[in-house]
């Protein structure tokens, strides 16, 4: 469930958008090639994981690196898992002051946003799991609801002609998608303190169709409702489509009972990537808790979110040119040449 939320909690903020932009109606079928980029991280997180069993990532990392190679390599991913947060935050105080449309501070919101993530943080990843555990429900219960109104206004034709240009200009949009889908790497973190790693890999696995089910069915209904070419030039058409549902004089202005479940989401999500942050740069200095990490984090945090773009149009442009090689260089190539190593090498855990 929590990897599910990863995925899709902002998934529909600019995504969307940035994909049909390119691939006009044929949009939605992107994420069934991003898609893979979760599978294959997924699968090399495993292998590592069956070759070092309960190990941390701090440890295994300096059994086949050596150990300043082996800190370099985790430093790598405290930089990933900070610049993650620190888009998502952004991208997440963009959307709140976009919604609200009352001239809320930018800065306000992220500063509130990072409060509410660290604190989360300090709880333990027990309570972040318990407040998803809680929460999912009652989102997906409010987009199947949202979705079932939706086909009253929703107009197939609107889909057609698939593949009007072809299939290459999907092909770079899918990269953009597949980063979303490579963040199952946050399992390089959590495997050693799963319950049961045996179902990890059906429960993974389940978890990155469901989302690109999901992802899939939101695209598809922004193009027949809201129209290919209008949500191609929208900031945040999911949210404008959202906007546009209701069904007589009954029911109406839904946005506020979708805007609450779907605010929580992508708080948990944050929350996590604040706590995976914490915790590696503990693992990395030896600290025997990362609470005090907490509290030097959120400056920098509240920091990288004001200052990573001057604009909502460039910090889409980030998302849509520099944050996909980026993130699948942390999400598939850096795992892999750490399998490699061990392989070559011989290392196992104990």
């Amino acid at each position: 469930m929590l990897l599910f939320t990863l995925i899709t909690a902002t998934s529909i903020l600019f995504v969307p958008g940035i994909i049909v932009q390119r691939a006009g109606q044929s949009a939605w079928l992107v994420t069934s090639f991003s898609c893979l980029a979760g599978v294959i991280s997924l699968l090399i997180i495993l292998k590592l994981g069956q070759r070092f069993s309960r190990t941390t990532l701090s440890k295994y990392s300096e059994i086949v690196l050596g150990k300043v190679m082996g800190k370099v390599f985790c430093l790598a991913y405290v930089l990933f898992f900070f610049t993650t947060n620190t888009l998502t935050i952004r991208e997440f105080s963009e959307f709140l002051s976009y919604s609200l449309s009352f001239g809320s501070s930018l800065l306000l919101l992220i500063i509130v946003i990072v409060a509410v993530a660290g604190f989360g943080a300090y709880k333990g990843i027990e309570v972040i799991v318990r407040a998803n555990q809680f929460v999912l429900p009652l989102f997906i219960i409010s987009f199947v609801c949202l979705f079932g109104l939706a086909l009253f206004k929703v107009d197939y034709e609107r889909v057609l002609p698939l593949f009007e240009k072809g299939i290459q200009p999907l092909l770079p949009d899918s990269a953009v998608a597949a980063s979303l889908f490579g963040e199952i790497v946050v399992l390089i973190m959590l495997l050693p303190i799963v319950n049961k790693p045996q179902e990890i890999w059906s429960k993974s696995l389940w978890a990155i169709l469901a989302s690109m089910c999901f992802i899939t069915l939101c695209t598809l209904i922004i193009i027949t409702v809201v129209g290919p070419n209008l949500s191609g030039h929208l900031l945040f058409p999911f949210w404008s489509f959202v906007k546009s549902i209701e069904y007589g004089n009954y029911v109406q202005r839904i946005e506020g009972f979708i805007f609450f479940f779907w605010l929580t989401i992508i708080m948990i999500k944050t929350t996590l990537l604040y706590y995976l942050t914490c915790l590696i740069t503990a693992q990395i200095f030896g600290l025997k808790s990362y609470y005090p990490v907490v509290c030097y984090l959120a400056p920098l945090q509240v920091t990288a979110a004001t200052f990573v773009s001057s604009s909502t149009i460039q910090l889409q442009d980030i998302f849509r040119k520099y944050w996909p090689p980026f993130a699948l260089f942390f999400e598939i190539a850096l795992p892999l040449f750490l399998l490699t190593v061990a392989i070559i090498r011989k290392k196992r855990g104990s």
